[in-house]
């Protein structure tokens, strides 16, 4: 099983580090700088960057633990429990960065022509609320060298409450975006909605899948789905970044090919 683990938290790194060259790649193109002039994209695109650096990290130190190149002792132990937790927190600033863009889509069409200048600023606080106020409550007992949680179990639910919000938002923000398809004549804001679009069935199919055959595995046998195939979690969200980042990558180039025919025309 340890091996298993080792594979798959290479797996990730591997993922991870693709990850960070494609939006590397992505950033000098002209249209990137269009296209994340919307400050929600913008925090959305950061913590996905963020994550795969945090990733990668995580994952380095994992497979020295579990092939028994780092020592197996409790400053060790609680080092990596420290890495751990920082993933957690780069986990909640990424599903709070995921709500606020749904959140800003589901506003912009329903109330396109009024200014998005104070919504995006409320929004933006928002989400670093969120963040610092769910990640507070994260710290690391150097006694038990494990990462524990002010509030006890009260940040379980607020996780799941982030989960809960990111489909129920992301529901309604994928049916008013094809509802006002038609209505949106800018072809920086459709593609934002496609990349959006494509960014919520991902995380439903990356992570939120999983998620839910683990819940209910642990419900009916009383195993997690992690005993079998190990850190599924974490393989999810690497897999969901990655996708993302080529997705996003490949919508602008082909953004960037439509400008260059339009000019081509005239």
């Amino acid at each position: 099983m340890l091996l298993v683990v080792a594979v798959e938290y290479f797996i990730i790194a591997i993922l991870s580090l693709m990850d960070i060259v494609i939006f590397a790649l992505a950033i000098k193109l002209k249209t990137f700088t269009e296209l994340c002039k919307m400050p929600q994209l913008r925090a959305l695109l950061i913590s996905e960057i963020i994550a795969a650096f945090v990733h990668v990290f995580i994952c380095i130190e994992w497979i020295c633990f579990n092939l028994g190149i780092t020592a197996n002792v409790v400053s060790n132990t609680a080092h990596l429990h420290l890495i751990s937790a920082s993933g957690a927190l780069v986990k909640i600033f990424y599903d709070s960065s995921t709500v606020v863009i749904f959140l800003q889509r589901i506003y912009f069409l329903c109330r396109p022509v009024l200014n998005a200048r104070t919504s995006n600023k409320a929004l933006l606080v928002l989400n670093c609320v969120l963040s610092l106020s769910v990640g507070l409550m994260y710290v690391v007992s150097p006694s038990t060298a494990c990462h524990t949680v002010f509030l006890g179990s009260l940040v379980n639910y607020i996780i799941l409450s982030f989960s809960v919000t990111i489909i129920l938002s992301g529901t309604v923000m994928v049916i008013l975006i094809k509802r006002f398809w038609t209505s949106v004549s800018s072809h920086t804001e459709r593609t934002i909605n496609k990349f959006v679009s494509s960014f919520f069935y991902l995380r439903i199919l990356c992570e939120f899948i999983p998620f839910i055959i683990g819940a209910l595995m642990r419900a009916t046998i009383g195993r997690s789905l992690g005993t079998y195939v190990g850190a599924f979690g974490a393989l999810g969200v690497a897999l969901d970044t990655f996708v993302q980042s080529v997705v996003f990558s490949y919508m602008l180039r082909k953004s960037k090919q439509n400008v260059n025919q339009t000019h081509s025309t005239f």
